[in-house]
């Protein structure tokens, strides 16, 4: 079987930074580009359009059966996890505010030490800890206003957001990565929709601050950073992969296997997309999983990898040389 070249595992760890680093600024935008006291409705801005736009390209839908857990999740790492995020951001400095989000990899070993019944390894506990004392000493300020309810809601966010990273690992589903999000980030602002309308009714008009904030958000700050996020999980997703083709050697070698809905056989050519982003002075460049070759999910994902690319490859000093 042909493949691409899939790059450097630097260049995928860079990119994956790149993703805490985008959520990072959604304070900067909040406070600064926003109209104020609407959390719920940048929440709604944020993840909805996110949604529509990865499934238009994906065109993937769940099993019925699976609609109960993905809804679940969906509240917890979408809908509840970003109102809070935006009330925190809102009514507590920026600093603060990333301190206390900052906790919630602690809370993902807590429950897979408490629930899940896993002892965390102790360089876990000691890099998520150093990693909260990082950014303590990196933005900690002794002038910080300290909001009661800012900071309940950025606690209560990062505990929902913490219960659904590890229920999201225990739950199997058939839809690909992007399909994965997209429902999550669809169903979460449906959920987020009724609260807007109820609580926050709609501006009468909007200034080009406002709007190119919000569009920051919703493609910066969700389908990007999401894209980038989600590339952690291209090696496992690869030694999956090449596992399945151990196992279905023989019949590779025979009349071929189905992989994901595709023929498969020894003659099958395999596909990987670049996605790059540039940051000032530099460029990263990560790689999609593996699709067949002229397949239609190979197709939506080449133009979902290079239209991210075309709109965040390309303005940095080396982006154009990288890119085209």
């Amino acid at each position: 079987m042909n493949d691409t070249h899939r790059g450097s595992p630097i260049m995928v760890i860079l990119a994956t930074a790149l993703a805490p680093l985008i959520w990072g600024s959604t304070y900067l935008v909040t406070t600064e580009f926003l109209p104020p006291g609407r959390p719920f409705t940048a929440a709604l801005l944020r993840v909805l359009p996110a949604g529509l736009l990865l499934l238009a390209w994906t065109r993937e839908w769940p099993r019925w059966r699976d609609m109960g857990w993905l809804l679940m999740l969906s509240i917890l790492n979408i809908a509840f996890f970003q109102a809070m995020l935006f009330v925190s951001a809102y009514r507590l400095p920026g600093g603060l505010a990333a301190i206390l989000n900052s906790t919630q990899t602690l809370m993902v070993l807590v429950l897979t030490w408490w629930v899940g019944r896993k002892q965390p390894p102790i360089m876990a506990w000691a890099s998520a800890s150093l990693g909260v004392l990082g950014i303590v000493l990196l933005v900690y300020s002794p002038q910080a206003h300290f909001d009661t309810l800012g900071i309940i809601a950025a606690l209560a966010g990062s505990a929902s957001m913490a219960t659904g990273i590890f229920f999201s690992a225990r739950f199997q589903h058939g839809l690909s990565v992007l399909a994965y999000t997209g429902w999550q980030l669809l169903l979460g602002g449906l959920c987020l929709l009724p609260v807007v309308l109820v609580l926050e009714p709609w501006p009468e008009h909007f200034t080009a601050a406002n709007v190119g904030g919000y569009l920051y958000l919703c493609l910066v700050g969700a389908v990007l950073a999401y894209v980038l996020w989600l590339t952690w999980r291209v090696p496992r997703r690869d030694m999956a992969f090449k596992r399945w083709m151990l196992w279905n050697e023989a019949a590779l070698r025979g009349g071929g296997a189905s992989y994901h809905g595709e023929r498969m056989t020894v003659d099958t050519e395999l596909v990987a997309y670049q996605l790059c982003v540039s940051y000032i002075s530099g460029v990263t460049c990560v790689w999609s999983p593996y699709y067949v070759k002229h397949s239609p999910e190979a197709f939506r994902m080449r133009i979902v990898f290079t239209g991210l690319t075309a709109l965040f490859g390309w303005w940095s000093l080396p982006g154009p040389i990288v890119t085209i």
